[in-house]
């Protein structure tokens, strides 16, 4: 896995910049299934789900970074993808096992439109999984249910949400 991150645009970045905070690109997707269920993951290592997502690449819109990383992750081919709203609170900055620190800025999209089976990345996913809205596992990731709640006021109210 480490060798899929040095080459990648964040990766790539890292080792010019060293340590110092970055702030990069991403994006999130809140997939929902014809049954009314989300689709999370856990991560290698990490205890806690998420929603599926990563940091985007170089000359990549986050559209392209929402479908790319959903199908790396999880082998789903997605369709008609809704952007709900925007995460870029500074109280979600990481630091990372290595000690480096990162400030991700995240447009979030939502569908109910996809193909495919779920065929993981076992490299990175540890676990994903599809969870009625009543039955959230207890240990999203508080970025998450940040997400996640972003989603129902938009869905609630059609306004973009910033997060």
């Amino acid at each position: 896995m480490a060798d899929r991150f040095e080459g990648s645009y964040a990766g790539q970045l890292r080792a010019l910049v060293g340590a110092r905070l970055l702030k990069l690109p991403g994006a999130c997707v809140l997939i929902q299934s014809d049954r009314g269920e989300i689709l999370l993951e856990r991560s290698v290592g990490r205890e806690d789900y998420r929603l599926i997502g990563g940091l985007a690449e170089a000359r990549e819109s986050m559209e392209q970074c929402a479908r790319r990383e959903v199908m790396e992750e999880t082998g789903l081919t997605l369709g008609q993808l809704t952007p709900y709203g925007f995460g870029d609170n500074p109280a979600y900055i990481s630091a990372l096992p290595n000690g480096h620190l990162m400030h991700s800025l995240t447009m979030l999209f939502f569908t109910s439109s996809y193909s495919g089976d779920l065929v993981l990345d076992t490299e990175e996913i540890a676990q994903c999984g599809w969870f009625s809205w009543d039955a959230l596992p207890d240990n999203l990731s508080p970025r998450t249910q940040d997400f996640i709640d972003a989603y129902l006021r938009f869905r609630e109210t059609g306004d973009f949400q910033l997060v």
